[in-house]
């Protein structure tokens, strides 16, 4: 059957009066479902500065808590470098136990005599008792081994302190300055995002401009079409920006140990001040006390004194102090007493020095003179490793200075550039809503001053990048150089 065009028209009016009809009916139900859902707590909001997030970055870092622990280990082995002097003292004590008791033992006299002279055949056997089935038996031993290469090796134990203090400092370092990139990039693209905002607020004007000049019949159509385009096109860019941020923040707040959820808010910092930097002196202060430098030259210090302490005690003597004692109960358990007189005796006890060398490492094809060898390698190669990482922190320090004065100079470049495309655009839109100049050229100017903006920001932020990596390779504390006046 074929319905009519009219019977259509009802028949989905009344489908639509259904569906409305069941939408109204259920709304109750879901409105209850929401009242009745569980509270979820809202987002906590963290408001940050920079200090702020390198604070709780260094206090919630469980790798830094690691080497905390090892640091802290490190300096309780230091701190108690003379136990090596204490003499080893063990004391023991054992009880044993025949499986079967012993049988009572004789003395033949008799038999023995009678082989001299047969009448002494007659004398009885002479009972000499039955030996213990229970032994209690005590030691004590004192042991005290000395060398020469002690007193190293309790250097050596303050140099590997000393090594893990600078290790901690500069993972602590490292620490601060990724956080202060980290902080300083979202701030960037903050500002970024500011920028393409204010884009959008001046294209909602064009496009206003261009419907009241269509209205007014001075453009065409086409002029406002294309200013709603250039407005549109803008919204898919700021939401993929705005979404890049919060995943950059929400890693951020993550990476500096914060709970799951919370949402930060940076607090911006100020343009930094262009220092005057001398090249010479920073080279040769970097070369000195960049954190990785300091490390590697406190570690060719403990490898030196761990060699040195292994010489020692491989071509000296080394002297063996000793005295024990092994008291044995001469009674019967459970029947005498251990205190009773002349209860206890000594069979072995005694006290000796020993006078050891080892003549392997005389010989150099040996294992020990092969691993003194070796460790000559090793301090020969890190040394050769300081070389080549001095040599290369002059070379970044030169580039960083070098940039950063490119950076000082083209920013008053940038400036005057930035400064030029504001007044080619303010000039280009005035003379478009005059409708002497088409619309596409108030985009290209626009466009040209946006570019100009993002130049300005990215050259300052990238100054700002470039004193973090000089402060951490001079050694000076974060904000120094940039704290500076002009």
């Amino acid at each position: 059957m074929i319905r009519s065009s009219s019977g259509n028209v009802r028949f989905r009016n009344l489908a639509f009066v259904c569906i409305i009809t069941s939408c109204m009916a259920l709304c109750p139900f879901s409105l209850f479902a929401q009242e009745t859902a569980a509270p979820q707590d809202p987002p906590v909001l963290q408001q940050l500065t920079i200090e702020d997030a390198v604070r709780i970055a260094i206090e919630n870092n469980l790798q830094l808590q690691s080497s905390g622990i090892e640091l802290a280990a490190k300096k309780r082995s230091s701190d108690y470098r003379w136990n090596r002097f204490i003499p080893e003292v063990n004391l023991s004590g054992t009880l044993s136990g025949l499986n079967k008791k012993p049988e009572p033992m004789e003395l033949p006299l008799g038999s023995i005599l009678a082989q001299f002279d047969p009448s002494f055949a007659v004398i009885p056997p002479i009972s000499l008792g039955s030996a213990n089935q229970w032994n209690l038996t005590g030691s004590l031993s004192v042991d005290l081994t000395l060398n020469f290469a002690l007193f190293e090796g309790m250097k050596s134990l303050q140099l590997d302190y000393q090594t893990g203090l600078i290790s901690y400092d500069n993972a602590k370092k490292q620490l601060e300055r990724d956080v202060r990139k980290a902080y300083n990039n979202i701030l960037l693209l903050e500002a970024n995002i500011e920028l393409l905002k204010e884009s959008f607020s001046s294209a909602e004007e064009q496009v206003a401009m261009a419907k009241a000049n269509y209205d007014a019949g001075l453009v065409p159509e086409l002029t406002w079409l294309q200013a709603q385009v250039a407005m549109e096109n803008l919204k898919p860019t700021i939401l993929e920006m705005e979404n890049t941020l919060s995943v950059l923040q929400s890693s951020f707040a993550f990476s500096l140990g914060l709970p799951f959820g919370t949402l930060i808010r940076l607090t911006p910092i100020e343009t930094p001040n262009y220092v005057e930097l001398n090249l010479e002196d920073l080279i040769q202060q970097a070369s000195n006390v960049k954190p990785e430098i300091m490390a590697l030259k406190q570690t060719i210090a403990f490898m030196q004194s761990t060699r040195k302490a292994q010489r020692i005690q491989a071509y000296t003597p080394t002297i063996v102090l000793g005295w024990n004692l092994d008291p044995a109960f001469q009674g019967k358990l459970g029947e005498d007493s251990l205190f009773m007189k002349d209860g206890w005796k000594q069979s072995s006890g005694m006290f000796r020095v020993t006078l050891a060398l080892n003549l392997n490492a005389y010989l150099p094809f040996t294992a020990t003179g092969m691993a003194l060898r070796q460790l000559d390698d090793t301090v020969n190669t890190l040394n050769l490793n300081l070389a080549q990482l001095i040599q290369g922190t002059e070379i970044e320090v030169y580039q960083t200075v070098l940039q950063l004065q490119k950076s000082q100079t083209n920013m008053e470049a940038l400036k005057m550039t930035e400064d030029l495309a504001l007044r080619s655009y303010q000039q280009t839109e005035e003379a478009y809503s005059n409708g002497f100049v088409e619309f596409l050229q108030v985009q290209s100017a626009l466009l040209e001053y946006q570019k100009a903006q993002n130049a300005v920001l990215a050259e300052s932020f990238n100054y700002l990048s470039g004193l973090i990596d000089l402060e951490y390779a001079t050694g000076v504390p974060f904000g120094t150089l940039s704290g500076e006046q002009k």
